[in-house]
């Protein structure tokens, strides 16, 4: 019989089968040790013919996992993760077979000797399409920021097999897949070091790229905020969640650009209450465009306005003045 979840745990060494369990009772199985080893996750299969083998080696702030399975998906909802414990990053290493990746807004296939960097914090989601043979690193976040000071930025990214840089984490990886790690040159935790290293070089890109990423990114929340500002209940989750990047990433990328959330959103509140108040056709009631701006106080409205225009709503309208935010 398949050893029982319940004695498996992150610091030891096991493995875990599916065979003997039926379908349901081993989908249900294999999301709860993704929860516990990686992240909170739905499993799915379009078959009844669903099967998987596990094997796990603990490496103190690095786990390696190693998966051997038929077609399922695997989806990560940053919803399901607001107090993920195991919070970090998975490198994923195609060893055969193919995958569809998604992560946020991007989107790309897995073939064999391609890697990919999973954010746990993020939403993401794992189509295999056919018998698969995977190799997944969870690293803990406060541990890989000594290699990666910014993890969240290459989220998503995808290094083929025919990159170079990647061969040496590629060949650690499938070293260790093969022959396991009980005659281990090294202690595994200056191995787990090894592996962080490798990966920081693997992923590496070069500046410019990333000042270009964290631009197009930014674009993209102010597009967001644009759109929904006028909604009472928009937050900096929301937007993270709705461009599939982690809360912490939007906060950095804005902070980029010397702003931040609650900034960017009131000031296109403000504009378009400025706008509303200029706009002689516009018969709505001080209150009734405070709400249609996305303020759920028009008190707080009347206040915060006065502040940033120097002029209260009521005195803006009547005398028609136009007068640029001050942010």
């Amino acid at each position: 019989m398949p050893e029982s979840i319940s004695s498996l745990s992150r610091d030891t060494d096991w493995h875990w089968t599916s065979q003997g369990i039926p379908t349901s009772q081993a989908i249900e199985e294999t999301e709860e040790l993704c929860a516990r080893m990686i992240a909170h996750s739905q499993v799915s299969n379009e078959s009844c013919r669903y099967e998987l083998t596990w094997q796990h080696y603990g490496m103190g702030p690095l786990d390696l996992n190693i998966f051997q399975g038929t077609p399922h998906r695997v989806t990560c909802s940053p919803h399901a993760i607001l107090n993920e414990r195991n919070a970090g990053f998975d490198i994923v290493l195609m060893q055969s077979g193919s995958a569809r990746a998604i992560h946020g807004a991007k989107s790309c296939d897995l073939s064999p000797g391609s890697i990919i960097l999973l954010d746990s914090s993020a939403k993401w989601d794992l189509m295999f399409p056919s018998d698969q043979f995977c190799i997944s690193a969870h690293m803990e976040l406060s541990w890989l920021r000594k290699w990666l000071p910014d993890p969240s930025m290459l989220a998503g990214h995808v290094v083929d097999s025919n990159s170079q840089w990647a061969a040496p984490l590629i060949s650690l990886m499938n070293t260790i897949a093969t022959i396991g790690l009980d005659n281990a040159p090294m202690p595994r935790s200056l191995l787990a070091e090894q592996m962080a290293s490798l990966l920081a070089i693997a992923l590496a890109r070069p500046a410019e790229d990333s000042v270009i990423h964290g631009s197009e990114l930014l674009k993209r929340i102010r597009a967001t905020v644009y759109k929904s500002f006028d909604k009472a209940d928009l937050s900096a989750q929301h937007v993270a969640d709705n461009l599939g990047i982690s809360r912490r990433h939007l906060d950095k990328v804005l902070a980029s650009a010397n702003t931040t959330f609650l900034t960017l959103l009131e000031n296109q509140r403000f504009e378009a209450a400025r706008r509303r108040l200029a706009d002689q056709h516009n018969s709505l009631q001080i209150a009734e465009i405070a709400w249609s701006c996305g303020f759920s106080d028009p008190g707080y409205f009347a206040r915060r306005f006065k502040r940033v225009f120097g002029t209260s709503p009521t005195y803006f309208r009547d005398q028609g003045k136009e007068r640029p935010a001050t942010h």
